[in-house]
């Protein structure tokens, strides 16, 4: 159905009990239901189901953009805000007016744009000193609210962020887990956008227009980092965090390539090096490398 009759599926029960777990559980579960509630929103074409919660969160955000203090509502009001941008449009629903929000003049810009901001602006002033417990949680939010606006995701500040993201030190094993798996989703829906509507033009404020080809490419200044982490903790004694690193380098390498921005032969030199060094490993690596040589001979010729 469509408009609040595609919202009558559940009942006023359901969708109340959906409501409180924006608010009431932890950050994880915020973000399933705020997906829900903006699907609601979307159907009906308005900004009711979502608006309470995207008001106090845009407010949080904002607040710590401008002075960070560790609101210890920060993650939540990420996730619920990062979802909004990611599942509705949302300057077609609301405005800055009525999510109380004041830009300063000269500085206009759309709803998803002044969220995806503020959330850039709070993980970069973390992201110096790159030790507080909550960023791991917010790039991944940062990763959601990029979704919506594709070519922040190639400014400075992000570039920044993600390059401390991914570069791995002692204790820091969950950032570069989290900063992993936002690039792995960002790549994905990236290379979906373009295929889904080919060569989709994003327009830039004052910049020209970026298709999503250009951001995607852009995006792949990380891949030297990613295929490095593939490789994380093999030559030492293995710790419990490294298998994860290694897994989420995986799907991020995973994503690069399905972007067309990883050569299969890097590819191949970045899984199968690691693997040879490894005597425990040797034997297997090598039967794998011969069924690969006679099914792709041509792209395990570097190795």
């Amino acid at each position: 159905g469509s408009g609040r009759a595609a919202t009558r599926a559940l009942s006023p029960w359901s969708w109340a009990r959906i409501d409180r777990l924006v608010t009431a559980h932890s950050s994880r579960l915020a973000r399933p239901a705020m997906r829900c509630l903006c699907i609601a929103a979307t159907a009906e074409n308005s900004a009711r189901p979502i608006l309470l919660h995207l008001q106090r969160a845009v407010q949080v955000l904002r607040a710590e953009a401008q002075a960070f203090q560790g609101d210890p509502s920060l993650i939540r009001a990420a996730w619920i805000a990062a979802t909004a941008c990611e599942f509705c449009n949302l300057d077609s629903l609301t405005s800055l007016h009525e999510l109380q929000v004041e830009v300063p003049s000269g500085r206009a810009a759309g709803v998803s744009v002044v969220i995806t901001r503020d959330l850039l602006e709070v993980v970069g002033k973390l992201s110096d000193p790159g030790q507080h417990a909550m960023l791991p949680a917010l790039v991944l939010a940062l990763g959601y609210a990029f979704r919506r606006c594709t070519w922040l995701a190639v400014g400075q500040s992000a570039a920044r962020i993600f390059g401390k993201g991914l570069s791995w030190k002692p204790g820091q094993e969950l950032l570069v887990e989290r900063t992993l798996e936002a690039l792995a989703g960002l790549l994905d829906h990236i290379t979906e956008q373009a295929e889904n509507v080919a060569d989709t033009m994003n327009v830039l404020p004052n910049e020209g227009l970026l298709a999503p080809s250009e951001i995607a490419a852009q995006l792949g200044r990380h891949h030297d980092a990613v295929l490095q982490l593939l490789q994380h903790g093999l030559y030492r004694r293995a710790a419990p965090a490294d298998a994860p690193v290694r897994a989420r380098a995986l799907a991020a390498a995973r994503a690069l390539h399905r972007a067309g921005l990883s050569h299969p032969g890097a590819m191949v030199l970045a899984f199968f090096a690691p693997a040879f060094a490894d005597q425990a490993l040797r034997r297997g690596a090598s039967a794998m490398l011969c069924l690969l040589s006679r099914q792709q001979p041509q792209e395990v010729a570097p190795v």
